[in-house]
């Protein structure tokens, strides 16, 4: 019996059950979302001069009128003052020479009262280091990704934790407690080197509760339900961008808003009790009795029933022509390579990972109001997501993935036709952009954790994630220094990438409507799959686990 069988016969592939543990797995998702984007708000750049000698703390922000055009560089820039000149002078000598603000700076009242940009002054020749601050929660990423799925599908003994194994779970509950303490520790740390630390654990966090989340949602149903794995998780991220949003208005402190954003995932340490361990994956390290005791409540709680024999029953490993069990090794990342098939497949997930967060993390060279594109932005993913979802069992994983890949590239190509005074219709093609990139990544992590067996699901799918942050690390500073100068450039040359992304996703197999690949053999059997068809059984052939 495959675990698909005991899903639809014995468990329910999406019951009561899985819908509660798919709803609790996704909560932390909304957190993660506010976590990632809160840089937006906490960072903001607020309208500015230089300080003169003189000035004090009470100084309106607007100068007089005869001043107002001599204090300030004749060019405008908010990053000069005149040298040797007081706040109490009359006159400016016609010689003075300029220099840049050594005594500070007096920001203009706005929204906000505080940022991490009035605190440290980062601004002007100190602007490099609000893109650095961002740019390391990608690093933090990149390394988590790797290391988190890796840790996710493996056994470890530490024994000064008492803990013999990670899997999804504990990989899970440690990044809720890292993320919640990151989270504080920036909005009390008095140093922005330790702010980049701290959003470089963030960064760290974030695959150990996404991509967890993706795959525990997508183990624990049936083959028609798995999307809303992907798809759902992308839902709750695009909701935690709208919250942001709203809780940013009640804020006008970034200590204020990072806490707010941060103290409540103080609720999901109840997850260590109230999530349990992927069935699926305890099944494919051989510890029937957890796992038939995680199935039998499921099954209670669907009100079906499954005995241990069942359970045990599943066959996760192939039977050899002698009637032996063949030879069990642990599997590794080395093996995503070591087949021509799975090669192919890491590879071209690699690169659409890769594209995906190059758009992505910064589509601001666009055009359009940023701030108004980031809250309503949220709302209208939503329904493109909806589309998704009952449109890509029909369509297929691989042609929607294909499809959202072109439509980003020819949105991003009629921006450059749309003249700039146009705001509202350059507006709306930003916010277009920004759905279709959301559907992108929903689909590309459903897809994504179906191309790899559950032996290497998370393992994969991290790789994946690592390497594709590269992109966005790239594109960090892209925005920072081209966007402005180049954003035609940019958009052609982005436009281009994901043409060659929906290319490449040409030469991966369908997996809708198809039971998840359980070991390197099952992975290898659909290797060549192009059409969304019944699964065919096959002879056995050898595998590790």
């Amino acid at each position: 019996m495959k675990f698909e069988d005991l899903l639809r016969d014995y468990v329910g592939e999406f019951g009561p059950y899985q819908q509660v543990q798919y709803f609790l797995v996704n909560l932390p998702v909304i957190i993660t979302a506010m976590h990632v984007l809160s840089w937006t708000f906490t960072s903001e750049v607020l309208p500015h001069r230089c300080l003169y000698v003189g000035e004090n703390d009470t100084a309106p922000y607007e100068l007089a009128t005869n001043w107002s055009l001599k204090l300030m560089d004749e060019s405008g820039s908010s990053c000069l003052r005149y040298k040797n000149v007081s706040y109490s002078q009359e006159t400016i000598p016609e010689d003075a020479e300029l220099e840049s603000c050594i005594d500070g700076y007096r920001w203009k009242p706005s929204t906000y009262t505080s940022t991490a940009v009035t605190k440290w002054s980062l601004v002007c020749d100190q602007k490099w280091i609000r893109s650095f601050i961002q740019s390391v929660y990608h690093i933090g990423q990149f390394l988590g990704s790797f290391i988190c799925g890796t840790m996710s599908d493996r056994m470890v003994f530490i024994f000064f934790l008492n803990l013999y194994r990670f899997g999804r779970k504990v990989v899970f509950f440690l990044a809720i407690i890292l993320q919640m303490f990151c989270g504080c520790m920036i909005a009390v740390v008095p140093y922005w080197p330790l702010v980049a630390l701290f959003r470089t654990g963030l960064g760290f966090s974030h695959p150990g509760l996404f991509l967890i989340a993706v795959v525990i949602g997508t183990e624990l149903v049936g083959p028609k339900q798995r999307i809303y794995a992907g798809v759902g998780s992308s839902a709750f991220f695009s909701l935690g961008q709208v919250f942001l949003g709203a809780v940013a208005y009640l804020f006008s402190e970034y200590q204020h808003l990072q806490l707010a954003i941060s103290i409540p995932g103080i609720i999901f340490f109840s997850y260590w009790w109230l999530v349990p361990e992927s069935a699926r994956w305890l099944l494919s390290k051989r510890r029937y009795k957890e796992a038939a005791a995680i199935l039998q409540r499921a099954a209670k709680f669907n009100g079906r029933t499954v005995s241990s024999e069942i359970v045990e029953s599943i066959e996760l490993v192939p039977i050899s022509e002698n009637g032996c069990e063949n030879k069990r090794r642990t599997a590794t990342a080395a093996d995503l390579f070591r087949s021509q098939s799975l090669r192919k497949r890491t590879l071209v997930a690699i690169a659409v990972a890769c594209v995906y967060y190059a758009l992505s993390i910064n589509p601001s060279f666009l055009g359009g109001d940023i701030n108004l594109s980031f809250i309503i932005g949220g709302f209208l993913e939503l329904p493109f997501l909806v589309v998704v979802l009952l449109a890509i069992n029909r369509i297929g994983r691989r042609w929607m993935l294909i499809v959202g890949f072109v439509l980003c590239a020819s949105l991003m190509l009629f921006t450059l036709v749309v003249p700039a005074e146009y705001k509202i219709i350059k507006l709306l093609l930003v916010l277009l952009v920004k759905s279709a990139l959301a559907s992108v990544y929903a689909i590309n992590y459903t897809y994504t954790s179906e191309l790899f067996p559950t032996v290497l699901r998370n393992t994969a799918m991290g790789l994946c994630s690592m390497i594709g942050r590269i992109g966005s690390f790239a594109a960090s500073y892209f925005a920072l220094w081209l966007a402005e100068d180049y954003a035609i450039l940019m958009s052609l040359l982005y436009s281009a990438i994901a043409l060659i992304a929906g290319g490449l996703c040409l030469l991966l197999p369908e997996t809708a409507g198809h039971d998840l690949a359980e070991t390197l053999a099952d992975a290898e059997k659909f290797s060549n799959r192009r059409l969304n068809i019944p699964q065919r059984k096959k002879q056995s052939s050898p595998s590790e686990e």
